[in-house]
């Protein structure tokens, strides 16, 4: 294939091309995806507050054991591994991961801290129980000093830590340290002070941990992942929205273009039409002057012209300064 025709099937695989691909970019981007983006950041802002949920009932002893923070944590743990997987940015990702490292580490060293807290708090309410009766005359004067530091753990452990409530304890205890004590209440006492320093290091801590996990910036990071797929929608319907414009324009070019060419065939179909009844009425005219004897030819060639002149649209054939038989090629011979 060659000339014309090569270039014409090159044009038209050249517009397949260029409409084809104007289609597919002009596609609304696919909503089933954003929408499993969006459900999928909706499930890890919601597993981040029930695990600030399951903390904070943890820390007041509402709940019974730790199995919903470790699931917890494992689910956060997929939501992350799938929002990779729908097309989150590595950089947003990787900031998420790495704060759920430093919140999964924290809940660990939270257990630990609210257990040995719970344990020592447990201790404390028995063992200043069984000091506060005294059994006999000595033990009154620990009983009274133990009440006093019961008192202070109370206010100390049931409310946030402050300096006030911390120096009331360490009073109490400086004060039980002082104490003389029956040696029958001996091992208690000195049980019930290593507590008392166990719940004031601990109660601490544990608040701490949980000022820290309830300050993680997941939830944060979430609303900045859900704004990154949002603004990529919106520039992607923009782009979508484009490529449809240009489609448009494209087609209506092509429209004008074929247009113009179906005016063009049927100009050259009328000019091919006329060009062919002249030849055939220039052909039936010479059949019929072949066909014509001598002495009939001027006539003949009359009709011929007067044929010739309605077809062209003019009103007269005849010429005013030579006759039709001075114009003949052909005169008889006279004798």
């Amino acid at each position: 294939m060659s000339g014309a025709p090569a270039r014409m099937a090159l044009i038209v695989l050249s517009l397949l091309v260029v409409l084809t691909y104007l289609l597919l970019r002009g596609f609304t981007p696919d909503a089933e995806l954003q929408e499993r983006r969006l459900r999928a950041i909706d499930a890890l802002t919601f597993n981040e507050a029930a695990l600030h949920r399951d903390v904070l009932k943890a820390s007041n002893g509402l709940l019974l054991n730790y199995d919903p923070l470790v699931a917890t944590v494992a689910r956060l743990r997929e939501i992350t591994a799938e929002l990779r997987e729908l097309g989150a940015p590595s950089s947003l990702m990787d900031a998420i991961a790495a704060e759920l490292d430093g919140q999964e580490s924290l809940i660990e060293d939270f257990k630990s801290a609210l257990a040995l807290l719970r344990n020592s708090l447990s201790y404390f309410a028995y063992l200043s129980e069984q000091l506060v009766m005294p059994t006999s005359e000595s033990g009154r004067d620990v009983a009274m000093v133990v009440g006093r530091l019961a008192s202070a753990m109370f206010r100390f452990g049931g409310s946030p830590s402050n300096d006030a409530a911390a120096a009331e304890v360490a009073a109490a205890l400086e004060e039980l340290s002082v104490q003389p004590v029956p040696d029958d209440l001996g091992d208690d006492t000195a049980a019930l002070r290593a507590h008392s320093t166990l719940i004031m290091k601990n109660h601490p801590l544990v608040g701490g941990i949980l000022a820290r996990l309830l300050a993680t910036r997941v939830s944060e990071q979430a609303r900045g992942l859900q704004d990154h797929f949002m603004e990529q929608q919106r520039r992607a319907e923009e782009l979508a929205w484009i490529f449809r414009v240009l489609l448009y324009f494209v087609s209506v070019l092509l429209l004008i273009y074929l247009s113009y060419l179906y005016v063009r065939l049927r100009a050259n179909a009328r000019a091919l039409k006329a060009r062919s009844e002249f030849e055939h009425l220039i052909a039936g005219i010479s059949g019929e002057l072949i066909d014509t004897p001598v002495d009939r030819t001027a006539h003949a060639m009359r009709q011929g012209l007067e044929q010739l002149g309605r077809h062209v649209g003019v009103d007269r054939a005849s010429s005013k300064e030579l006759s039709i038989r001075q114009s003949c090629p052909y005169r008889p011979h006279r004798n």
